[in-house]
């Protein structure tokens, strides 16, 4: 039995699109991203959903930091989650496939999932987040035009217009 402690496991991944699949399982713990964008670590019986969102067609970064005193999960160069601590002992994963509840393998690509029997300090774990890919272009959503006051006098409340004479006084 070669089941040793891990206290740290990183990887990237890139999926090809929003998805319900199973990233990674190692040991008790399972990880997987839901076709709404989030990403979900399961392990000591519970689900814990990240804050953040994972990207699709882009590579996302994953990182989980289990410590003496908590347990932090990091995507994409953000503490995401931190909560109770775990002790993981595993002696093999599983990579796109496994969870015990999601049976859909992970379509994209899982690269360099690495793990280690010592903790991380958090400004290596941030390095190794950080990533020109990372740079995002703003895709705007509204365009701002600009109108003349008279045109906003003349859809203008009159809840608007007493705050107005009101201020003017």
């Amino acid at each position: 039995d070669n089941t040793q402690q891990i206290k740290y496991i990183d990887f990237v991944f890139k999926p090809s699109s929003l998805q319900d699949s199973c990233l990674l399982s190692v040991g008790d713990v399972n990880i997987k991203v839901l076709q709404t964008g989030k990403v979900i670590v399961l392990y000591d019986g519970e689900s814990n959903e990240l804050a953040d969102l994972y990207i699709p067609q882009r590579n996302n970064y994953l990182s989980i930091s289990f410590l003496d005193d908590k347990t932090e999960i990091y995507l994409n160069g953000w503490l995401s989650f931190s909560g109770e601590p775990y002790v993981l002992n595993a002696n093999e994963y599983k990579i796109g496939l496994g969870c015990s509840d999601m049976q859909n393998a992970f379509d994209g690509e899982i690269e360099n999932v690495r793990y280690s029997a010592t903790a991380q300090d958090k400004d290596d774990i941030l390095e190794y987040h950080t990533t020109e890919e990372r740079k995002y272009p703003l895709k705007p959503i509204f365009r701002a035009t600009s109108v003349s006051y008279t045109h906003l006098r003349a859809h203008a409340t009159v809840l608007e217009l007493v705050c107005r004479l009101l201020l003017e006084k």
